[in-house]
C-alpha cells in the first residue's frame, strides 16, 4: 500500500491513524488493514482495529471482519509479526 497513515471518519471527525500492517489474501480476495488511533483500552493497552478493504479500490471504504476464518488468519499474521520483534 505504501502508506503508514490512514484517515478515518468517526462521529463526523477525521482521525489520523497509524497503520500497523496490511495484507491482501488471495483466498478471500480481500485486503485487511490493522491500525491504531493510539487510544487506550481499559487494560491500558493501545487499541488496535482491523478492517477489510477492496484491494482494487484501496482503503477509502473499510468493512468489518465478520468471519471467524478471517479472524484466525489475522491472528496468525499478528503472531508472526510479534515473533519478528
Amino acid at each position: 500500500m505504501g502508506q503508514d497513515k490512514l484517515e478515518i471518519m468517526e462521529n463526523g471527525q477525521t482521525i489520523t491513524c497509524d497503520i500497523y500492517f496490511s495484507f491482501v489474501c488471495n483466498e478471500t480476495h480481500k485486503g485487511y488493514i490493522a491500525y491504531t488511533d493510539h487510544s487506550l483500552a481499559e487494560d491500558g493497552k493501545e487499541n488496535l482495529f482491523v478492517s477489510t478493504y477492496d484491494p482494487s479500490v484501496g482503503t477509502s471504504e473499510l468493512g468489518e471482519v465478520t468471519d471467524e476464518k478471517e479472524w484466525d488468519l489475522i491472528r496468525t499474521i499478528m503472531e508472526k509479526i510479534q515473533n519478528l520483534k
